[in-house]
């Protein structure tokens, strides 16, 4: 087997590789000036016909009218993951931190760091969002409770305190 031939075909994928890679980094700016490169090298005996044009031009539009939907996606479900992040503040969540260590503890914040959604411990600990395994629901706290049962316990007492006996 020839191992020259054998590098060559290796070569010719990692170029492939690397052109499919650099495709994804195309811009329209990047495509106007290919299509503009195309007709001003393109054979006077054979030029472009409209149509070709027309497909270019509309595959460009295209492209651009894809990366604006793309973004607005992204930014609406950043939005929503923001929204369901923020109903979690004073729960207690449990979850991998930014060290990939467990924690848990109340969310006292949310913020977004490059993208993500980053709950903020009482703790000072971060956790990012896709990281929560656990979630609590926030409970009444002990004193309050205590209080609206002596509340309740009072109005009942007053009103069977009085003889009817009494009243007459």
């Amino acid at each position: 087997m020839d191992t020259a031939a054998i590098a060559a075909d290796m070569t010719a994928v990692q170029n492939a590789d690397m052109a499919a890679k650099d495709m994804d980094a195309l811009t329209t700016g990047d495509f106007l000036k290919l299509l503009i490169t195309e007709l001003t090298q393109q054979d006077p005996f054979e030029p472009m016909k409209n149509q070709e044009l027309l497909n270019q031009i509309s595959s460009i539009r295209q492209l651009e009218m894809n990366t604006q939907l793309n973004d607005t996606l992204e930014s609406l479900a950043l939005q929503g993951n923001l929204g369901s992040a923020a109903g979690l503040i004073g729960k207690t969540i449990t979850g991998l931190d930014l060290a990939r260590h467990m924690v848990s503890g109340p969310v006292s914040g949310v913020l977004v760091r490059d993208g993500e959604i980053v709950l903020e411990l009482g703790d000072g600990n971060m956790v990012r969002l896709e990281d929560v395994t656990h979630v609590v629901a926030e409970t009444q706290p002990v004193a309050a409770a205590d209080a609206a049962d002596a509340t309740d316990s009072t109005d009942s007492t007053d009103s069977t305190d009085t003889d009817p006996a009494e009243e007459v």
